[in-house]
């Protein structure tokens, strides 16, 4: 029967064109989704992993201090990495909002890639992202919260540019780096702070976190390098999730669609071969074994709609990836990520939607009895006679709905 099965798959396969179609574009869709988040989620981890790439050891808490992790055995270098919310006002590009970040002192553990002019040398001077739009030599007026009077410049002069293109620091808005002083003086008791440890290599990873946790108070956090790259990629993935949420609602709403034109071409097609799937009963077939020789024809339509639907899901997302790259969007995809479970998702998406969806035609097939499919059909066919008057409101009415859709 498997093989009678593939037998009619191939000899209709013109008539399994809308669901295989139905199937391309809904596994499409939703491969393409999986993908392009997948893409986001490795892209921003890449681009975030830079500033944690000499990295160790992440230390937090409010009695955290670069003293007491300079005393630890196995530290090289600690850069002390403050940062808070800040308005910014210039003449090129009037107010925007963004983030003020420390520049480390320590070569070891500075990520930013200066792409013109030099570094701050101290208060009153910054850096710029490079598509801000503020020139180098430019003065800006930054306002934070919780300013400290008379410590803070309150403007400054922008002596170089960083370069963040493919970075997903470019999501949150305007960036201005300068030294830690700076920015805790702008920022005062709101400015987030947390200190980045590199070792020497005497000791492992492992060894150097447990070394700087037992040193510090109770209520510290301590990461490695990793998992703070890790943590800060989920707060920038945040509303990239919510995204991806909204599109899969979307893609179920096309499956629901697939399934019921797989449904209506099953149907369509078992009735026109009743006489045949009855001669099959007559011949010794049984009820289970027609049902499943349907059910191949199904699962070689779902596979093979399937495969090219994961394709063409795969193609597209890396279409929009170079588009987005090309396009300079602040998103970060730069490299295409396809994982296992993209690629598993979709194909037991198609195959097992197109398996129940033409699982009710089937069963409808075979309830009638072999005899009684049998029987002949009126087979006459209907004659159609196309009068004038109908031809002329065809055209009448094709003439209207151009006119309509030119009109301006």
């Amino acid at each position: 029967m498997r093989g009678l099965a593939f037998a009619q798959a191939r000899a209709h396969a013109g008539r399994y064109v809308a669901s295989i179609l139905a199937v391309v574009i809904a596994v499409g869709y939703i491969v393409a989704t999986l993908t392009l988040s997948s893409t986001v989620d490795a892209s921003v981890s890449k681009s975030l992993a830079t500033q944690y790439e000499t990295t160790d050891v992440v230390a937090s808490g409010p009695g955290v201090t670069e003293a007491l992790l300079s005393a630890v055995p196995g530290v090289s270098a600690v850069a002390d990495d403050v940062s808070t919310y800040v308005r910014v006002d210039s003449e090129a590009k009037g107010a925007s909002y963004g983030d003020a970040l420390s520049i480390a002192d320590n070569p070891e553990l500075r990520w930013e890639n200066l792409s013109e002019g030099s570094l701050p040398a101290g208060l009153g001077q910054v850096l710029v992202s490079a598509d801000s739009g503020i020139p180098t030599g430019a003065r800006i007026a930054v306002t934070a919260r919780d300013s400290t009077v008379g410590a803070a410049a309150p403007t400054a002069q922008v002596v170089g540019l960083v370069d963040l293109s493919g970075s997903a620091q470019r999501l949150g808005g305007i960036k201005i780096f300068t030294t830690a002083e700076q920015v805790s003086a702008w920022a005062g008791d709101s400015a987030k702070r947390e200190f980045r440890v590199a070792g020497d290599g005497s000791r492992s990873q492992q060894q150097l976190v447990d070394s700087i946790a037992s040193a510090l108070p109770a209520d510290s956090t301590v990461l490695t390098g990793e998992e703070a790259t890790d943590n800060a990629a989920a707060e920038y993935m945040g509303g990239t999730k919510i995204l991806s949420t909204v599109l899969l609602a979307f893609g179920a709403i096309a499956v629901v669609v697939a399934a019921l034109v797989i449904a209506n071409t099953f149907a369509v097609l078992l009735a026109a071969r009743t006489q045949e799937l009855a001669l099959l009963r007559c011949v010794g077939a049984t009820a289970k074994q027609v049902r499943r020789s349907i059910r191949s024809e199904a699962a070689a339509v779902g596979v093979i709609a399937s495969v090219i639907g994961v394709g063409l899901g795969v193609g597209l997302a890396w279409a929009i990836g170079r588009v987005a790259t090309a396009a300079d969007v602040p998103v970060p995809l730069s490299s295409l990520s396809v994982t296992p479970v993209t690629v598993l998702v979709g194909l037991a998406v198609g195959i097992v939607m197109t398996m129940l969806a033409a699982s009710a035609p089937g069963r409808a097939a075979t309830r009638l009895s072999p005899l009684a499919a049998l029987q002949p059909m009126e087979s006459k066919p209907e004659s159609v006679q196309v009068s004038v008057v109908r031809r002329v409101l065809g055209v009448v009415i094709l003439l209207a709905g151009i006119a309509m859709t030119s009109w301006e």
